[in-house]
């Protein structure tokens, strides 16, 4: 299993574009993931080989602006980190607070906050100060 440091929100601010595809990427089960100036951020899918001789390398999917590309990353989730997920969604952007408005760039966000831990130990500490 691989493990990723925590990452902030304003760290993941200060990411480019495609550092931000290639972390979701990773989250997602990619590996290998780069970014080659002349075909883009690319990588091994997930249950690809990552074999030197037979890794197949792919482009990334364009997770900040589709998403269909987040409903499967959303899909892949237990229903734990589905909760903390959402929870986190809503909270960046109280306008409305409904996960439906989110885009896929605020999807993506939250899914790499949550997966490197941030977002569900902000939430258990909410849960114990009520």
């Amino acid at each position: 299993m691989i493990t990723y440091a925590k990452i902030t929100s304003e760290e993941y601010d200060k990411l480019s574009e495609i550092d931000k595809r290639i972390k979701v990427a990773e989250f997602d089960g990619w590996q290998c993931c780069g970014n080659l100036p002349q075909h883009g951020p690319i990588g091994v899918s997930p249950g690809g080989s990552t074999n030197i001789s037979t890794a197949k390398f792919e482009a990334l999917p364009d997770y900040l602006n589709d998403l269909n590309a987040c409903h499967k990353f959303e899909n892949g989730m237990t229903e734990a980190n589905y909760l903390v997920y959402v929870m986190s969604v809503v909270s960046g952007h109280e306008e409305n607070g409904r996960i439906v408005s989110a885009t896929a760039a605020q999807r993506c966000k939250a899914f790499v906050l949550m997966m490197s831990g941030l977002w569900a130990s902000k939430w258990a500490s909410k849960q114990t100060e009520e």
